[in-house]
Order: C-alpha cells, then sequence, then structure tokens
C-alpha cells in the first residue's frame, strides 16, 4: 500500500512539474509571437526604447522652473498646468511635432532650458523643414544653454530654410562677434549675405559693419569708410547719425 502511495505521489508531481513546463513553454511562444507582431509594427503590447525616451523628455520637474521677475504667479501656475496637459497629449500621440512645439515653448516660459531644447530637438526629427524650430533651438543654445557650436549649426540650418530671415542673421552677429571671437571673420561674410537676402533691412546691416570696422578688435577705417558710403547712398538721415558717433569716418 505504501508503495502505491509512493507512486501515486511521485506521478502527480511529474504530472505537476509537465503542466508547469507546458505553461512556461505556452508563456514564451505567445510573448515571441507579441514580440515579433510588435517588431512587425502590426500590434503593440509591450513599451519600446522610444517610449520610455519620450516619457523621460516629456517629464515635468517644477524644481526647475524659475517665474520671469514680476510675473503674475497665476500666469506661472496655469502654464505649468498646460504644460502637464500637453504631456498627457504628446503621451498619447508622439508624431505630433506642434504639440512637441508648444512643450517646447511653455518649458522655455518657464525657465528650463534645457528642457525646452530637448523637446525642440524632437520636434525638428519630426518636421526638420521648419525653420521656427531650428531658430528657437540657436537662440536658446547661444543665449543660455552657451552651446555655440550648436547655436551656430542651427542658425546657418535656419538660413538654410529661410534665407531672408532678419532674426537670424541678427543671431548669427551676436554669435560671431561677441560669443566666437575665433570666428570673427565669419562676420562680415555673414553681415554681406543679409544685406543680400534681406535688403530691406540694409540700412541697419551697414550700421553693423561700420561698428563692427570700427570697434578696437577688428578697427580697419578703410572698410569703415567703405560702408559708411554705402550707407549714405540709402540713407543720409541715417549716416549722418552714424557720423556723429564715429567722427573719423569723414
Amino acid at each position: 500500500m505504501d508503495n502505491l502511495d509512493q507512486k501515486v505521489k511521485l506521478n502527480s508531481k511529474k504530472m505537476v512539474v509537465r503542466i508547469v513546463a507546458v505553461a512556461i513553454l505556452a508563456i514564451v511562444v505567445v510573448f515571441g509571437v507579441l514580440f515579433y507582431y510588435q517588431s512587425q509594427g502590426l500590434i503593440k503590447v509591450f513599451p519600446t526604447a522610444k517610449d520610455f525616451e519620450i516619457r523621460k523628455l516629456t517629464s515635468i520637474d517644477e524644481n526647475k522652473f524659475r517665474p520671469a521677475e514680476g510675473l503674475d504667479m497665476k500666469i506661472f501656475d496655469d502654464k505649468i498646468s498646460q504644460l502637464q496637459n500637453l504631456r498627457s497629449e504628446i503621451l498619447k500621440d508622439p508624431e505630433n511635432p506642434s504639440n512637441w512645439d508648444d512643450f517646447a515653448q511653455i518649458k522655455e516660459f518657464l525657465n528650463d532650458h534645457q528642457g525646452a531644447i530637448d523637446a525642440w530637438e524632437m520636434a525638428y526629427q519630426l518636421q526638420p523643414y521648419n525653420f521656427r524650430t531650428t531658430y528657437n533651438l540657436a537662440n536658446v543654445y547661444q543665449y543660455f544653454i552657451k552651446d555655440y557650436q550648436k547655436a551656430e549649426e542651427y542658425y546657418l540650418e535656419t538660413l538654410e530654410l529661410q534665407p531672408g530671415l532678419t532674426i537670424a542673421y541678427q543671431g548669427l552677429m551676436d554669435l560671431y562677434r561677441y560669443n566666437l571671437p575665433d570666428s570673427q571673420d565669419k562676420y562680415e561674410p555673414i553681415v554681406l549675405q543679409a544685406i543680400e537676402k534681406n535688403s530691406a533691412n540694409s540700412v541697419e546691416y551697414y550700421s553693423q559693419l561700420i561698428s563692427f570696422f570700427e570697434s578696437k578688435n577688428n578697427q580697419d577705417l578703410d572698410k569703415a569708410k567703405a560702408y559708411y558710403s554705402e550707407l549714405k547712398k540709402i540713407d543720409p538721415k541715417k549716416a549722418a547719425s552714424v557720423l556723429g558717433n564715429y567722427p573719423n569716418l569723414k
């Protein structure tokens, strides 16, 4: 009788082991099939590396936010609420570049400059021909992140997309004159390009060239006088004003 009981118990254990093994195998097969179909883009069951990246890029750390001086705190709090709503929208539809742009705009408003950069970089990946995105990236890289090489890259990309954009030329002029001292030789060519592509603002561009070549670090009186002569042709009144600041142009 004891031997029979032992055999029954042994068979029962073997049966349990078989059932468990079959269950594990079935689970493995099911997961394998699901992974395969997800890899083919047919279904989505498991979070992907991109999902984790999007969650990270849309994270909201209020410790990084700083209200502008004098800003009404109700406006500040409302912006944070808008940001939270946008995060939900992005998680539902991460391929919408407008949502990423809005997310970046609010992060920049809240003075989370790196957060704004991250969101605009995503918007740029989704919509690489939007010059406003590249311009925003260039500005934040120059004036807040202080990555001047990145700033130059995005200003130049902006001008590829929109060759006559005044504010992009102004950003590059600041960059070459004040923040990239080893690139000051690029200042004159970019301003001459601006005069060619954005002639409506030639008066301001010639004035800036005169100022540049009158400055201590880049003094070249012959060039300053040559650009002053060009300025006189198109706006004598402005030229007279400039002469008041730089009397040696006579």
